[in-house]
């Protein structure tokens, strides 16, 4: 507020001073009568509450403008906001209902946010109401009102308001003019006006930068951001559950589409997979063209994190359904996705670098969980965990052991598990997984004749002829590691199917 100016315009004795052709002035030399101290005790009283209010309540304009008139003495009080178009009264407030007709000269307003400083008028002349609303003039000159109006700033030290104020001759009040320390106790009123909008605007903005770094980060992580003064996210060893998941053959798709529509079908995709990745309790660390990354287990400690990224990954599938029954008319075919999930040691903190954080995790853990995304493409099931993940899960948790693996670039292999349920109550297909299992567990023990007897019938049971592959190449492996005896020479730990070789197009 510029106090100073005002300062300045009151320590004449005359205290006059004419503004554009004498149509407004200060306060006239007249009335210099000084308010009790009775008075000024409830000024200032009244002050300190409007200055508390203005540090924590949304109502503060409300309790000003009722200041001006109690214990102020006007008959009317008014906040005023500018608006392109004029001025719109935001809240009033008057001593008693003949106090309500009084006009208020809007040039007074539009004076005071030009000059930057209190103004006052001596005589109404405004012919518009104080709802802003066309009026006639409804006091006489013999009972001239006395207006003052005192302009609000905000932090960038812009006119945003007024606070304005009527006093007019009625009753015993034979005062018509406003007097120095009235007017210098109402700027100290728009004063904490000033400081309860600057308030108000950095609350507004700080919730609104919150709410925009939830979106990207946890509300833990928000936490931590907001409260320190320098932004530091350290790296911080855990075991995470990571799950990838992509989208299947979303490049041809997406050329068979016009633009607008697969950038709502992506949008659509990814409201899906980050529902079901936050309803149960995931980050997602990041988008990447039609896939995400979540984690669990950071930055919060989730006991049960890998049976909660299984049915994040169970969740997308059967919500995928209901999605695909949407778009069905304009993709012309089935949306697929591909899920990995894997259970491991990371370092976990700001991801990105010192010019733009991104909380996530770094390390093989990572790497581990996007190859066994990847493997979906191999086999014909959506969702593929490691054996880490799988040790994790209830113990009717519905897998099918694939084998152990090794994955693209990584050298150490794994063991791979399908995922079908997170529990074993009303399972059809528990029958046909045994049967799988038990091929396989011939080709690791070096029953070769018998398992190929088996493997035969699994084609019969219409076993994917990718599933089929897996298993025969395992026998390959097993054969060329064989002695006259026909028993192996390798145990069933060595027996490792090298994804990378495999001749399936990934």
């Amino acid at each position: 507020m510029n106090t100073e100016t005002f300062s300045n315009l009151i320590a004449a004795p005359a205290l006059l001073e004419r503004i554009n052709d004498s149509v407004f002035r200060v306060v006239p030399e007249a009335d210099t009568a000084s308010p009790s101290p009775q008075t000024l005790e409830r000024w200032f009283t009244s002050l300190f509450n409007i200055q508390r209010l203005a540090a924590s309540s949304p109502d503060f304009t409300a309790a000003a403008v009722h200041a001006l008139v109690d214990p102020g003495g006007l008959e009317v009080g008014i906040w005023m906001t500018r608006q392109l178009d004029g001025w719109q009264v935001e809240s009033q407030h008057a001593s008693h209902i003949a106090a309500c007709s009084a006009v208020f000269d809007f040039e007074l307003a539009d004076l005071a946010c030009a000059r930057r400083e209190t103004v006052f008028r001596c005589s109404t002349g405004s012919k518009r109401g104080c709802d802003g609303s066309a009026g006639e003039r409804l006091v006489s000159d013999e009972l001239a009102a006395a207006q003052l109006a005192s302009p609000v700033f905000n932090d960038r030290n812009e006119v945003v308001g007024v606070l304005a104020g009527i006093r007019h001759q009625q009753g015993n009040n034979r005062r018509r003019a406003i007097r120095s320390l009235e007017a210098r106790w109402i700027q100290l009123v728009a004063s904490a006006l000033s400081a309860g909008y600057v308030r108000q605007q950095r609350e507004t903005e700080a919730t609104r930068q919150r709410v925009l770094l939830q979106q990207v980060f946890p509300q833990e992580i928000v936490q931590r951001l907001t409260s320190q003064q320098n932004v530091e996210l350290p790296a911080e060893r855990r075991e995470i559950t990571v799950m990838f998941v992509d989208m299947r053959d979303s490049s041809s798709l997406c050329e068979s589409l016009p633009p607008d529509v697969t950038y709502r079908l992506l949008t659509d995709v990814m409201d899906l997979l980050t529902s079901a990745v936050m309803s149960y309790g995931g980050v997602v660390v990041d988008y990447y063209g039609d896939g995400l990354i979540a984690m669990w287990n950071a930055p919060l400690n989730q006991q049960s994190h890998a049976q909660m990224a299984c049915h994040a990954g169970l969740e997308i599938l059967q919500n995928l359904q209901t999605l695909n029954t949407r778009w069905n008319s304009e993709t012309r075919q089935p949306i697929r996705l591909g899920v990995g999930i894997h259970t491991g040691a990371a370092l976990v903190g700001n991801a990105g670098s010192r010019h733009r954080i991104k909380y996530g995790p770094r390390g093989l853990c990572v790497n581990i969980a996007n190859r066994i995304e990847r493997v979906t493409r191999l086999w014909p099931y959506p969702i593929l965990i490691s054996g880490q993940t799988q040790a994790q899960l209830a113990h009717d948790a519905v897998t099918q052991r694939l084998g152990k693996v090794r994955l693209w670039g990584i050298e150490q292999p794994l063991e791979l598990y399908a995922l079908h349920r997170a529990h074993a109550t009303d399972c059809p297909e528990c029958p046909r997984l045994a049967s799988y299992d038990h091929v396989l567990r011939l080709i690791e023990t070096g029953d070769l004749n018998l398992a190929q007897t088996e493997l035969a019938h699994l084609s019969e049971q219409a076993f994917d002829e990718l599933e089929l592959a897996i298993l025969r190449q395992q026998m390959a492996l097993i054969g060329t590691a064989c002695d006259s005896s026909s028993m192996p020479t390798k145990s069933p730990t060595d027996l490792v199917v090298d994804l990378s070789r495999l001749n399936v197009e990934c």
